[in-house]
């Protein structure tokens, strides 16, 4: 028997909350249960009312959900709102599960859970789970699950804020949002999100963090490609003493970020190589075994020309030459990922030099870039050793002729330097050397 659908369109008058707001919507005595159980269920057009209560919709498709209330009020506890689906879930309203006081204490906030087996969530309004009061203690944030828009802290102006709650996102296709905020006094909770499909939100703010001194949560998402648009910010932080959370973006197809604020698209350029995983990976591996092999040169111009053009195309290349800051950019700092760790970027080649040739060339292990400091002023000592002329065994590797010059520049530069080259740099010379060196 195949389920049938439910449509609630209702926005008849439903009486005031406790505070003496006036509700509109299909409502439950307050405390009670409101269960949608069907095939698809749209509620775009009319709001679900449980007061202290818990909502639940279970069906194929959530085709729209506008507005939920399970909000708890003077000192009475939130109730808990689930949406759950086979297909898609589309949320456009507010799903508020939050505990309001006006003075004395608050209830806890509920959780909300969107689950769904096999579709796509789509949500463009604000989920809320979290405590107000005015004057007193408020209750805990609860966890939102399975996607969150919003889970915001214990707002509590003159009481003791408490830990945000965690927002995890789960979905079999592709997941859609706003902004994801895990927020508390002294500690935030985690933010994940999973998805077999993409991941995408705009003007958003994604982020864990605490108003005063204390530990924010991390931030996980594992999905197919992400697409953060519109100048969408992702952090953790806290503002004070504290420690911020770890951010981790795995995304075997791409990580796409466009900024819309007028600092962002002065500094910022965006450029997206339409590449398979398996293609990229495939010229990076072969790229590799060539540079070890001598006899390989006109195969590794070839492959270190396509990685040239996939990471500085000439589009980018013109704005390093003629930035809009009026500046001639002489350094560029790598942050590489996956099997590009393995290639010397200073290796590649533009078709007619090699980009060491053009700018210094800097690898950082993360996006945040530390400040240089110069060197103190010491007195180095060198042991440089190296061949001229590779050993018998080893004919098929040339000459390296100008090592002899670098070494002397090294000396002409003003430090000391002990040189082994050629017959005399054998394993027992350079261990003999390294000892000396330690003092032992």
């Amino acid at each position: 028997m195949n389920a049938v659908p439910i449509v609630n369109k209702s926005v008849a008058p439903a009486g005031q909350t406790p505070a003496g707001s006036s509700l509109f919507g299909l409502r439950v005595k307050d405390g009670q249960s409101l269960r949608l159980v069907g095939g698809d269920v749209d509620s775009s057009d009319g709001d679900l009312i449980a007061l202290g209560g818990q909502v639940e919709i279970s069906g194929k498709n959530i085709v729209a959900v506008k507005n939920i209330g399970t909000i708890g009020y003077f000192g009475s506890p939130a109730g808990t709102i689930t949406l759950k689906a086979t297909g898609n879930i589309t949320v456009s309203g507010e799903l508020d599960s939050f505990a309001f006081a006006r003075l004395g204490n608050a209830g806890n906030g509920a959780p909300i859970s969107l689950n769904t087996s096999n579709g796509t969530i789509n949500i463009t309004g604000d989920l809320n789970s979290w405590p107000f009061t005015q004057s007193g203690n408020t209750g805990d944030t609860q966890d939102i699950f399975a996607f969150s828009v919003s889970n915001e802290s214990p707002i509590n102006p003159n009481g003791i804020s408490k830990k945000g709650g965690a927002i995890a996102l789960t979905a079999l296709h592709d997941i859609t949002t706003g902004s994801l905020i895990s927020y508390g006094g002294t500690e935030s909770n985690n933010i994940t999100v999973t998805t077999n499909g993409a991941f995408e939100a705009a003007n958003s703010i994604i982020s864990t963090s605490t108003n005063g001194a204390g530990k924010s949560g991390d931030i996980e998402i594992r999905v197919r490609s992400v697409a953060l648009k519109d100048g969408t910010q992702v952090s953790t932080s806290t503002p004070t003493q504290g420690t911020g959370g770890n951010l981790t973006i795995i995304a075997p197809e791409f990580v796409r970020l466009s900024g819309s604020s007028p600092e962002l698209v002065r500094y910022f350029y965006r450029y997206v190589v339409n590449k398979s995983q398996r293609e990229v990976e495939s010229i990076l591996a072969e790229l590799r075994e060539y540079l070890l092999e001598p006899d390989r040169t006109e195969e590794v111009l070839a492959l270190s020309k396509i990685v040239h053009d996939w990471s500085i195309p000439s589009k980018i290349e013109s704005n390093l030459v003629n930035s809009q800051v009026n500046t001639q950019v002489n350094t560029l700092v790598f942050v590489l990922d996956g099997a590009l760790r393995n290639i010397p970027m200073a290796a590649l080649y533009d078709g007619q030099k090699y980009l060491v040739e053009k700018y210094a060339v800097a690898l950082s292990l993360g996006l945040q870039l530390i400040a240089p400091k110069p060197l103190a002023k010491t007195q180095f000592n060198v042991l440089a050793a190296g061949l001229v002329q590779p050993p018998k065994e080893f004919s098929k590797f040339p000459p390296l002729p100008e090592i002899k010059s670098e070494f002397n520049l090294i000396a002409q530069a003003g430090v000391s330097t002990k040189q082994l080259i050629d017959k005399d740099f054998t394993s027992s010379a350079l261990e003999k050397n390294i000892q000396r060196i330690l003092g032992k």
